[in-house]
């Protein structure tokens, strides 16, 4: 019970992230519907986001406990993400050729890896670092509020992006 009451209330900030990610779906469910090509690749570009998050939150709670530079830790860690983000966007982009879709949707797809990989990775090193401010204890907090703000991002991010682009 102890590990239950310690760390359900951090799972509530997934349920919510998860559920404001939903409505944001139901926002933007037109560009969705108009680009089905664009729902396809949802669950890479969060699983990319997320992935990016977790190691960066990882390297910020050790330098949190370390007492390092901020700012220097955030600009190696934002150049870092970056060429990851570019990088990863290629290939993805690449790759989202072979569907049948709008050239557009493969430019938004490659934009929106590498913007919500570089999001991701400053959240990664901020929120643990506000968490641990707080007095609160970040290896249980960081890891679910982390990947609860970095999914809404990621998906404001991107069908915010498919919708500028290919229209609603």
């Amino acid at each position: 019970m102890k590990g239950f009451r310690l760390r359900m209330p951090w799972l509530l900030s997934n349920i919510t992230g998860g559920l404001i990610c939903a409505a944001l779906g139901a926002f933007f469910e037109t560009t969705v519907q108009k680009v089905v090509l664009i729902a396809l690749f949802i669950p890479l570009i969060l699983t990319l986001a997320e992935s990016i998050a977790v190691q960066s939150m990882t390297l910020s709670i050790e330098q949190a406990v370390a007492k390092g530079r901020f700012a220097g830790q955030v600009t190696q860690e934002f150049l870092t993400a970056l060429l990851l983000g570019a990088t990863s966007g290629i290939l993805v982009g690449v790759v989202s050729l072979f569907w049948r879709g709008p050239m557009g949707a493969t430019l938004v797809i490659a934009g929106a890896v590498c913007g919500a990989m570089v999001i991701a990775s400053l959240l990664g090193q901020t929120v643990p670092r506000v968490i641990h401010a707080l007095k609160l204890n970040p290896r249980i907090a960081s890891g679910p509020i982390t990947l609860a703000v970095v999914d809404v991002a990621t998906i404001l991010v991107y069908l915010g992006g498919a919708s500028a682009v290919l229209g609603r």
